[in-house]
C-alpha cells in the first residue's frame, strides 16, 4: 500500500469529489495497535473518473464506531455518505448517513471517529 494522503489532505483526495459514492467496502479491519484502536476500511472504487479505483482509509486513535450488518442486504455498498473534520476534534465518515449534512446525527449508521486518518492507494 502506498499513503496517498493524511489527515485533511484526505478530503483532498477523496471527500470532495465524491469519490466513495457508489465504491464498495471489500473488508473492515478492526485492531490495536500501542494501546490504540485502529479501524481499516477497503474501498472498491467504482466511478470511472477517479484516480484512484482501490484504498485503503485508515483511523488512527478511533474515539468510537458503530456498524451494522443484515444478510437481508447486500455487504457493502455506499449510497450516500459524509465526511468531514469536526471542529478540529476528529474525523468522521458515516457510510449510511441520515443526511449529507457536516452534522453528527444519533441516526447516522455505520460510522467512525478518529482522531486521525490516512488514505492509501492499493495496488493489484
Amino acid at each position: 500500500m502506498d499513503l496517498i494522503a493524511k489527515n485533511d489532505n484526505v478530503f483532498n483526495v477523496l471527500a470532495y469529489e465524491k469519490t466513495l459514492l457508489d465504491s464498495n467496502v471489500e473488508k473492515i479491519e478492526i485492531a490495536t495497535e500501542n494501546m490504540h484502536l485502529k479501524i481499516m476500511i477497503y474501498f472498491n472504487i467504482i466511478r470511472k473518473n477517479a484516480k484512484y479505483h482501490k484504498v485503503c482509509l485508515e483511523f488512527n486513535d478511533v474515539l468510537e464506531y458503530g456498524f451494522y450488518y443484515n444478510s437481508d442486504y447486500i455487504f457493502y455498498n455506499v449510497e450516500s455518505f459524509k465526511f468531514f473534520n469536526h471542529d478540529n476534534l476528529f474525523y468522521y465518515l458515516s457510510m449510511d448517513p441520515v443526511d449529507e449534512k457536516n452534522t453528527i446525527s444519533d441516526k447516522d449508521q455505520d460510522f467512525v471517529k478518529a482522531k486521525a486518518i490516512r488514505c492509501y492507494e492499493i495496488k493489484t
